[in-house]
């Protein structure tokens, strides 16, 4: 067992010590392109290509480097770039520069402070591979590094694209191998939320916010990065925010985020408002764009949201690019306890009532608000004190019908929200009428599964 042991332990350094003679292509100077721009087949145009090699192994004079492209680099652009120099075995002019080194038009080396040139540069357009030796006298020597160039703005990736590295000594022994990225595809827009809706309904004055606040804000930021190869050109993008805004105007939102005046929000069925983000207002160099949604109170009750979604697309090339979908963008609340009783029938001779139990260690004030059966909408009205601890509170049917105004001779199917100035977890409502001499519990949304 201890001899295989060993020979595992041996097994693994002995590769890791092959992994570790690689030479590195450093991504410093890599060219970066747009994901979504590609995925729409947009073209990228044709750039200068620059990358750094580091060598881990020591290259005597005479060894042979060969670079190889792969078929994210087009053969025309490859050809267009090494055209100017010798494919026969060009010269490398090493004299003009001090530190740099020069083949034909396009193709150059620079060697930093290294004591060491290139030459006979050889290329295959067929195979998309620049050859050359480490020149006679000027050994390469381990952790080296030196810069290629491809100039002329002859370069077209069509993707993400890696460079092979390959090295052998003159009698064609295996010096190292390597391979890196000098193309990457990334996202060209980015998004970050950082401040969501969280307005606290007043409870005594549903209309406004806490303390009588009458705005929210949401703010999210974008970015929009056109300089990337075969970016979008972006148009214009579209924000919409989904939830539910019974009675909330088009004119309560109102993009405060420069001074470039948005698209008028729209407020469609009662669940969503959109608006266009325009095209002035949209960063085409990477820096970061900040959108402020302000709401503005009206007269209406503010409602009670649920969790809001916020979606971003962009409009820009063949298809849309969604940003951001289904975000998170906060809600709207009563500050208060708030449970729902959604049967109470009120004049049937069935005395509807309410216990609301209120385990909380001060009083709690207790409005009501509710529709009936033929949609009249009755309007929030404060009841008397849910006693602290030491009593049940009973909410009777001649509470509910002198609350809501409900003559005698009225039958009304009531859903009675009942809004308690507490912690929803401190309050307990049952609801329930007789019928002949049985009680009949109704059940509420407390009891609703989450």
């Amino acid at each position: 067992m201890k001899k295989v042991f060993n020979a595992s332990i041996l097994a693994a350094a002995v590769a890791l010590s092959f992994g570790a003679t690689a030479a590195t292509i450093s991504t410093a100077n890599v060219t970066k392109l747009s994901a979504e721009g590609l995925a729409q087949n947009v073209a990228v145009a044709a750039a200068t290509a620059s990358f750094d090699i580091i060598v881990d192994k020591k290259h005597p004079a005479a060894s042979v480097i060969t670079l190889t492209f792969d078929d994210k680099v087009t053969k025309a652009s490859f050809i267009a770039a090494t055209a100017a120099c010798d494919v026969a075995g060009g010269v490398v002019d090493n004299t003009t520069t001090p530190g740099t080194g020069t083949c034909g038009a396009d193709l150059s080396f620079n060697y930093g402070n290294g004591n060491f040139t290139f030459d006979n540069v050889v290329t295959d357009s067929t195979a998309k591979t620049i050859k050359f030796t480490v020149n006679l006298g000027n050994p390469l020597d381990a952790d080296s590094a030196f810069r290629v160039t491809l100039g002329g703005s002859h370069i077209v990736f069509t993707g993400e694209s890696t460079l092979s590295y390959s090295s052998v000594e003159a009698n064609d022994t295996a010096i190292e191998t390597g391979a890196g990225l000098i193309a990457k595809e990334q996202s060209q827009f980015g998004f970050t939320l950082d401040t969501a809706f969280d307005g606290l309904i007043d409870r005594e004055a549903p209309t406004k916010f806490l303390d009588a606040a009458t705005t929210d804000k949401l703010t999210y930021t974008f970015t929009n990065d056109e300089t990337l190869g075969g970016a979008l050109t972006v148009t214009s993008a579209v924000a919409s925010v989904a939830g539910i805004f019974t009675d909330v105007v088009a004119g309560q939102f109102v993009n405060a985020s420069s001074a470039t005046d948005y698209t008028a929000a729209q407020v469609t069925s009662d669940a969503k408002f959109s608006y266009t983000v325009a095209k002035a207002d949209m960063d085409a160099t990477g820096a970061k764009n900040k959108v402020e949604v302000i709401f503005t109170t009206g007269a209406e009750d503010l409602p009670e949201t649920g969790m809001i979604d916020l979606d971003l697309v962009i409009k820009g090339g063949t298809d849309d690019v969604t940003v951001a979908s289904k975000v998170d963008a906060g809600l709207w609340q009563l500050d208060a306890a708030v449970v729902n009783v959604p049967y109470l029938p009120v004049g049937y001779g069935l005395t509807p009532n309410v216990e609301v139990a209120n385990e909380s260690s001060k009083d709690a004030s207790i409005q009501i608000r509710g529709f009936d059966q033929n949609g009249k909408v009755y309007k929030a009205v404060t009841l008397p004190f849910a006693a602290k601890k030491t009593a049940v509170t009973k909410v009777s049917e001649a509470d509910i019908k002198t609350a809501f105004g409900i003559t005698d001779a009225e039958k009304v199917k009531l859903s009675v929200t009942f809004i308690l100035d507490v912690e929803p977890t401190q309050i307990t409502l049952a609801p329930y009428y007789r019928q002949n001499e049985s009680r009949v519990n109704v059940m509420s949304d407390q009891y609703k599964g989450k």
